[in-house]
């Protein structure tokens, strides 16, 4: 598939023409051309690759420290619960 990319950015020819030679799907190259297109050109509305990624593995590590806070509060509630004297037992 790169080959392809490769063929309809170097030559300018149709994507269904070069698709059609290389027996793939129209619009996977076609994807893949545009694709190639936002990382080569970077910035703009669209995110590279690259910064998909990145956006990606932040949000996992957003959702993990979430997660940790909740924890912790949790904990913390409940050793201040252990440690009132004022509370009955």
């Amino acid at each position: 598939m790169a080959r392809g990319v490769r063929l309809v950015l170097e030559t300018g020819r149709p994507v269904s023409q070069i698709a059609g030679d290389l027996g793939i799907g129209e619009e996977a190259l076609r994807k893949r051309v545009y694709r190639a297109k936002v990382d080569a050109r970077g910035g703009g509305k669209e995110l590279s690759s690259p910064e998909r990624e990145e956006l990606v593995a932040l949000r996992r590590e957003v959702t993990e420290l979430r997660r940790a806070n909740e924890i912790l509060k949790d904990a913390s509630v409940f050793f201040a619960k252990e440690l009132d004297p004022y509370r009955p037992r």
